[in-house]
């Protein structure tokens, strides 16, 4: 009998990260006990296959924004040397969690243009907005595993981090990524009102770890 993990795979296909891949191209490694763990997956056959094309399934590992920039060729994000948030909280601290992830790849129809608070109105209960590290997870192990580099229709994407370190920018600005082939990751900050070219995606809320 076929694991879950193996049904998810083939029902997600592409659009599948599971540990193996985590492990492949971020070069970190799993402890048995966590690899168990990791065999239940807390999204049913049902809701895998309403979302196989719009989201991706992808195993979290602990890594920060500076974990994930460490482990991948320079041109993945930009600047390709020191960027702004290289010494703050968004960059050093906040983490990927250790967990299954259900994420949209690309925007929620209608947030574009919208300002936070109604673009998150578009989130249902079990949903919220992504923090910055989690969606350069999701793009650059996409990128590393498929070859596809998510650009999320060239607009840019709200994230749940507010920026700490201003330097010459305003306290209380969202952080704000854009993704491109070209010029790679790039993060920026925005405040909450209506901005044409950002829109955002979603993560399911349903931890199964303790």
């Amino acid at each position: 009998m076929n694991s879950f993990v193996e049904i998810a795979r083939r029902i997600m296909g592409i659009n599948f990260l599971g540990t193996e891949e985590v492990t492949k191209h971020f070069g970190v490694h799993f402890t048995c006990e966590q690899l168990v763990e990791f065999q239940m997956i807390p999204f049913t056959e049902s809701e895998l296959e309403g979302c196989k094309n719009t989201h991706v399934l992808m195993a979290g590992y602990p890594l920060t924004v500076l974990g994930i920039k460490s482990r991948v060729p320079n041109y993945f994000f930009y600047p390709h040397g020191n960027a702004w948030y290289i010494n703050d909280r968004l960059a050093k601290e906040t983490i990927v969690d250790l967990r299954w992830y259900l994420l949209r790849k690309d925007l929620i129809p209608g947030s574009v243009g919208a300002t936070h608070d109604e673009q998150e109105k578009l989130l249902n209960n079990n949903e919220r907005v992504p923090y910055a590290c989690e969606i350069i997870y999701l793009v650059t192990l996409y990128r590393l595993a498929t070859g596809i580099c998510l650009t999320f229709q060239d607009s840019g994407v709200r994230c749940l981090d507010i920026l700490y370190c201003r330097g010459p920018l305003e306290r209380g600005d969202r952080v704000y990524m854009k993704s491109s082939t070209s010029i790679g990751i790039d993060l920026q900050c925005y405040d909450d009102i209506r901005h044409g070219d950002t829109g955002i995606i979603s993560s399911s809320q349903r931890k199964l770890f303790k």
